[in-house]
């Protein structure tokens, strides 16, 4: 079960594809219900837990999981595991952890999060093989 969080309101779907069409919440290509405070300007989603496919005709689509296929198309998309395909027309995509297929933007920026510390061990143990940059690297500190 994922809990997913629409302008506030929250359902406890099972895992699969959950869409936000207009004021329709769809999981697995069911109706979940008919809302009639989506008319709001802006609409917000937010999947807690990994989700298969999350997509919205106008959304900022949170995942704090992983995801396979996620799209919108006048929204953000951030993502706090890792993504397969993501999408937006109009908006950021921020990933936390790696993007494995396809991710575009038409406007905005692709924003990758990639965790620091076993690219640092990496480099660090680079440059320590590597005489010729680590000469190259002594001489810039004079």
């Amino acid at each position: 079960m994922n809990a997913v969080t629409v302008n506030g309101k929250t359902y406890n779907l099972p895992n699969g594809n959950v869409s936000v069409i207009g004021n329709i919440v769809y999981c697995n290509g069911k109706i979940v219900t008919d809302c009639d405070e989506f008319d709001a300007k802006e609409i917000t989603i937010i999947v807690q837990g990994d989700n298969n496919t999350v997509s919205s005709d106008g959304a900022d689509i949170t995942v704090n999981g992983n995801a396979n296929n996620v799209s919108t198309k006048s929204g953000d998309v951030k993502i706090s595991g890792n993504a397969n395909e993501v999408s937006t027309v109009s908006g950021d995509i921020e990933v936390m952890g790696s993007i494995h297929g396809n991710c575009k933007t038409v406007s905005g920026d692709i924003k990758p999060r990639i965790k620091l510390l076993g690219l640092k061990n990496y480099f660090l143990k680079y440059l320590e093989k590597n005489d010729r940059v680590n000469r190259k690297i002594q001489f810039f500190r004079r």
